[in-house]
């Protein structure tokens, strides 16, 4: 695993979905005996109260506030979450993403499908397949390249910048790989032509181009 040294608290993790940032948060806080807290201001509650969320404000609000690690998503930052202000103080500070924006895209389109975030080590391997829903893809496509934008735009300088592919093997975690559907390379194939038309691709195959050949996503789903 990628050699992580913190040197201040808390500790901060700034990620996009499906790069690995529960189990490194796992990882860091039985490293430095800290609580971790996973994504406590989510959009879906937003605007209530449940017992992990007011775990973490007490714990913000308490003198031990810096005795904690706290992991969030750039969407989620906003009037509704402290995550802006946490951002803008001290604390160590990381920025998770991944490289393979189709694995990632492939892989958080089939954990909200199938509502299975984590898979544990004592888990048997399953064999499914799934039936690719166009729109719920697509705006699972959205999701993905609104958070990676900004993530990359954020203003804040941070200590580490750390790609899921870099992270390794993460020691003292009870997650493994997920289970992928037996239809995994259509998913993708569905998820490539739709990457085809962000601007960058656009841009790029019209000037290479005098005709217009880009292949267009399948719309009867």
């Amino acid at each position: 695993m990628i050699d992580i040294t913190v040197t201040k608290f808390p500790i901060i993790l700034v990620a996009n979905f499906r790069t690995g940032s529960s189990a490194l948060g796992k990882y860091l806080s039985k490293k430095y005996k800290i609580q971790f807290y996973s994504e406590p201001f989510n959009n879906k509650n937003s605007c209530s109260i449940d017992s992990h969320k007011l775990d973490f404000i007490k714990k913000y609000l308490s003198p031990d506030r810096k005795k904690m690690i706290l992991k969030f998503m750039p969407l989620q930052m906003g009037d509704f979450s402290p995550y802006t202000e946490i951002l803008n103080a001290d604390g160590f500070k990381i920025r998770l993403s991944r490289k393979n924006i189709v694995d990632q895209i492939a892989s958080f389109y089939i954990a909200e499908k199938t509502e299975k975030y984590f898979k544990y080590i004592n888990e048997d391997k399953k064999k499914f397949s799934l039936e690719i829903d166009y729109k719920f893809l697509l705006k699972r496509t959205h999701i993905i390249l609104k958070n990676e934008f900004f993530i990359d735009n954020i203003p804040n300088s941070f200590d580490m910048n750390i790609s899921y592919e870099d992270l390794g093997f993460i020691p003292n975690t009870d997650h493994v790989l997920s289970d992928q559907p037996e239809n995994i390379e259509e998913i993708k194939e569905e998820i490539r032509k739709i990457l085809r038309w962000r601007w960058s691709s656009l841009k790029e195959h019209l000037m290479q181009s005098e005709r217009f050949e880009l292949s267009t996503p399948t719309t009867s789903r």
